[in-house]
């Protein structure tokens, strides 16, 4: 929960663009994580907690368990909501994290996204 870095894998480097950096800080709230790649995803960016944090499938379907739709002020107010469930040493150690850093990487995983539906449409 809160901001957390993941790792760029060697196939998401030849995905996205020469300027993306070999990792990237995303929001996200929920404690749980995809362990394994469905059948013909392939792992873009992975972290330790989260070892599938975005796949793709072909040029049609991205996903990712981060959230880039959040921004900073909305994800420390869903925090708040999640105290009871999640407990507060979780909850105030993810607080940190985005009052510390912001939203981290956010647009530049917004500009990803763009670039992923843009490839998608030239492709059409």
């Amino acid at each position: 929960m809160g901001l957390y870095p993941v790792t760029i894998t060697e196939t998401g480097k030849t995905r996205f663009t020469q300027d993306t950096p070999s990792s990237l800080a995303l929001l996200a709230v929920h404690q749980d994580q995809v362990l394994s790649p469905a059948p013909a995803f392939v792992t873009l960016a992975a972290s330790d907690f989260c070892p599938q944090a975005i796949t793709a499938k072909g040029t049609r379907i991205l996903t990712m368990q981060c959230h880039p739709e959040f921004t900073a002020p909305f994800i420390v107010q869903l925090l708040e909501r999640l105290r009871e469930k999640a407990g507060n040493d979780t909850v105030d150690s993810a607080k940190r994290t985005v009052e510390h850093y912001g939203e981290g990487d956010r647009q530049r995983v917004v500009s990803l996204i763009h670039q992923f539906i843009r490839s998608t449409d030239k492709q059409s």
